[in-house]
């Protein structure tokens, strides 16, 4: 029974190590994509880390090994474009609480002697 578990964790160990290999690599050209697609070095290191689950989760999907580069690339520049779409889809009044914080105080007080 031991020789069975013994050779059934060997592909997985094998598995992790070839990503980890691919990835490790790749981590930091992937992050400075993602740094300039989100504007934000905080935002793309999240991004960056969440492609790396994300391409771990679907690893047995990837068909041509020489080919990781442009899939990995793919699924970094996906995972940015997510996060722009959601940063878009906030709610209004999120927006406008922002908006208010940011106002200068005087502006309703101007505005009202102007009129």
């Amino acid at each position: 029974m031991a020789r069975q578990t013994a050779a059934t964790e060997a592909p997985a160990d094998a598995r992790a190590a070839a990503f980890t290999r691919l990835t490790s690599a790749r981590l930091a050209s992937c992050y400075r994509l993602a740094a300039v697609i989100l504007g934000d070095p905080v935002e793309a290191e999240d991004a960056t880390h969440d492609a790396a689950l994300r391409a771990w989760e679907r690893w047995g999907s990837l068909r041509d090994p020489d080919r990781f580069d442009a899939w990995f690339g793919r699924i970094v520049v996906n995972e940015c474009r997510d996060r722009l779409r959601r940063r878009r889809l906030r709610p209004l009044s999120i927006q406008l609480q922002e908006d208010r914080a940011g106002a200068r105080l005087g502006d309703d007080t101007d505005a009202v002697a102007e009129r």
